[in-house]
């Protein structure tokens, strides 16, 4: 079966729309548009608020549930849930690492060890 071909929208379909949106919200139905995340400048003011704050591991924990997904999610799972969950695992799999290492009574790794072993496998999933 070919793929329906869908034509272009005139400039009044456009116009319509725009003032549809517009009118709802307006109204309150729809919420206002927001402005988009200048992604470069907040990875900038988060990495200059970890080097000024002294926190704890008890916040982080604290803080993880509202990132995360439930375990049984009623919807599609983002891309930003996807990364957190990453974050997670990253953090899970260095913790076994380092407990790895302290039972094979050694205190250090070289950052290619610790990339090809715990890092690479969680940035290919």
């Amino acid at each position: 079966m070919a793929k329906k071909k869908y034509k272009r929208m005139t400039a009044t379909e456009k116009r319509l729309r725009k003032e549809c949106k517009q009118d709802l919200v307006a109204r309150g139905v729809l919420p206002p548009p927001k402005k988009p995340l200048n992604r470069k400048n907040f990875c900038k003011e988060v990495h200059a608020a970890i080097g000024q704050s002294k926190l704890s591991t008890y916040r982080l924990r604290e803080a993880l549930p509202w990132m995360l997904p439930p375990p049984e999610p009623m919807r599609p799972i983002t891309p930003e849930e996807v990364g957190v969950l990453k974050l997670v695992q990253l953090a899970i799999d260095l913790d076994r690492f380092w407990v790895e290492k302290a039972a094979e009574k050694k205190d250090s790794a070289t950052y290619e060890e610790i990339y090809q072993e715990v890092v690479r496998p969680i940035l290919e999933l």
